[in-house]
């Protein structure tokens, strides 16, 4: 009996004995103990965390939060390397950004200054000062860069116009009457 009493303080289940009249437990008592069995079953899943593991892996459904568990993060990669031309690493840096949309802002500027070199890598050093860890220094040494080589890709294209416009004025010389003659 005493075993009996030991089994019960464990929380287990426990049935009636069938009346008298029929053979085996009643539906009521079926049912009443598939129920207990489910919380049973239902407690333990929710002492061990829902079944998810300490590694991160695994993706679902977080029921706590009510979200999908975000995928891990891909380690993120060095800044494209600046050679010279402005707006094809502006470009490059556009795809590595999206690429890398969920990085912190605060890896940025240095992420960037590691694809720098020479006189790029100093004005960029020298714009960003002992800020290297501000969110808002990616941006200044993007805007530094931009002014010294940016310019230059602006001077070009002025260039390239004076020279067109140089050629249509050598073309069509203006004759008395505002008729163009070619």
């Amino acid at each position: 009996m005493a075993s009996e009493e030991e089994g019960n303080a464990t929380n287990y289940p426990e049935i009636q004995p069938p009346d008298q009249q029929t053979d085996g437990p009643t539906t009521a008592q079926l049912f009443n103990l598939l129920q207990q069995q489910q919380a049973q079953i239902l407690q333990l899943i929710g002492n061990h965390g829902g079944g998810k593991g300490k590694g991160g892996f695994g993706g679902g459904f977080d029921e706590s939060a009510g979200t999908d568990i975000k995928p891990v993060m891909a380690k993120v990669t060095d800044a494209p390397e600046f050679r010279g031309n402005f707006d094809v690493w502006l470009k490059l840096l556009k795809d590595w950004e999206a690429t890398h949309y969920a990085m912190d802002p605060k890896q940025k500027p240095g992420l960037v200054l590691k694809g720098l070199k020479g006189d790029a890598l100093a004005l960029a050093r020298n714009a960003v000062g002992d800020k290297l860890n501000d969110p808002s220094s990616y941006q200044v040494i993007v805007d530094t860069l931009k002014q010294y080589y940016g310019t230059a890709a602006g001077l070009k294209k002025y260039g390239e116009f004076q020279k067109l416009t140089s050629t249509v004025r050598e073309r069509s010389v203006r004759t008395p009457g505002n008729h163009y003659e070619a």
